[in-house]
């Protein structure tokens, strides 16, 4: 099976899994509470750890899946999807030269979800504001504290499985020259 393929694969899984619990818990509540808990969210960062670029669909995917979830005033939910697009700001970390490594241990990845989560967070509110829809900031920090602690559990279970959190074309060149080696 080619990269191209996989990758392919890869991140029409994460989009469609992230997308359709997103929809499910927008729609039932995360046990039994009612509140903005996203799933997809992990997994559009973990997207973009395994492929970087190519996540910018799965990115927008979600984004227009948060746009008709909630029952929310339009420009609400279009302040929230449009900070769901800062998660590219991933793009610019991954340049960095700590970051190229070929497999990210585990307090990397989940410094990596909260600078973004918080890129995000605070992109939504100056877009709240923007759109004249002035939401306190602490209220807007409670409803998404509980997306913190989910986010880091969920990349907590991922960093469990060795082959989750790598990038993936440096990784699986490195395993093709590996099988070379061997035959």
């Amino acid at each position: 099976m080619t990269i191209r393929k996989l990758r392919t694969i890869d991140l029409i899984i994460f989009t469609v899994v992230g997308s359709i619990l997103d929809i499910v818990i927008g729609l039932k509540g995360f046990f039994g509470i009612v509140a903005f808990v996203f799933i997809g969210i992990p997994l559009v960062v973990l997207s973009y750890i395994r492929w970087g670029k190519y996540a910018l669909l799965a990115n927008l995917v979600l984004a227009i899946v948060h746009l008709f979830l909630f029952e929310a005033p339009f420009l609400s939910r279009l302040a929230h999807s449009l900070a769901l697009m800062l998660l590219s700001c991933s793009l610019f970390i991954q340049r960095w030269s700590f970051y190229r490594v070929t497999r990210l241990n585990f307090g990397l990845v989940v410094g990596l979800y909260i600078a973004l989560y918080l890129i995000m967070f605070f992109g939504e509110w100056c877009m709240l504001l923007i759109f004249q829809m002035e939401i306190p900031l602490e209220n807007l920090a409670l409803n998404h504290s509980i997306n913190i602690l989910v986010g880091s559990f969920l990349l907590g279970l991922m960093a469990i499985q060795k082959e989750l959190l790598v990038h993936m074309d440096p990784y699986l060149r490195e395993k093709s020259e590996e099988n070379k080696q061997h035959e």
